[in-house]
């Protein structure tokens, strides 16, 4: 299975005097990509579950930073992959950099979340379809 793609700009604003890119910022990366898929799957979204103002709740967020990410004048890119599919939540993990120089990988729980209800909400089938084309489930996991 393929891993989503995304590519992020270093702004000069996120280096410091050293030009090595803040922790902080490789946060931000990191819920850039995960932004980005959270808008191809609300692309997916059934009028129904539209009108329920759905939400992507980041509810775990654990980043390793393996070595300093230097400011680059091309973009950086990030991998996302989901490890596991729930009901109402999905277990991602991105990869800033590639396999050969990963820079940083983070280990994200994001939960859809109904704000009329104010409650989780199971994923639709489409959007689980969706889910699925990035599914690769880590093989260091026991299910």
């Amino acid at each position: 299975m393929k891993a989503f793609t995304h590519r992020v700009t270093i702004r000069w604003s996120d280096i410091n005097a050293q030009g090595i890119v803040s922790d902080a910022v490789i946060a931000s990366y990191v819920e850039e990509t995960r932004a980005a898929l959270i808008r191809e799957i609300a692309a997916t979204a059934t009028e129904e579950a539209a009108d329920r103002r759905l939400a992507y709740l980041t509810v775990r967020q654990c980043i390793d930073y393996l070595t300093p990410v230097r400011w680059q004048e091309q973009p950086l890119n990030t991998y996302l992959r989901i490890l596991r599919i729930r009901p109402a939540a999905t277990e991602l993990q991105v990869r800033i950099g590639s396999d050969a120089h990963p820079l940083a990988r983070a280990s994200i729980v994001s939960v859809c979340w109904d704000t009329v209800r104010n409650r989780p909400r199971c994923l639709t089938d489409t959007q689980r379809h969706m889910l699925v084309t990035y599914l690769q489930p880590d093989p260091a996991r026991s299910s």
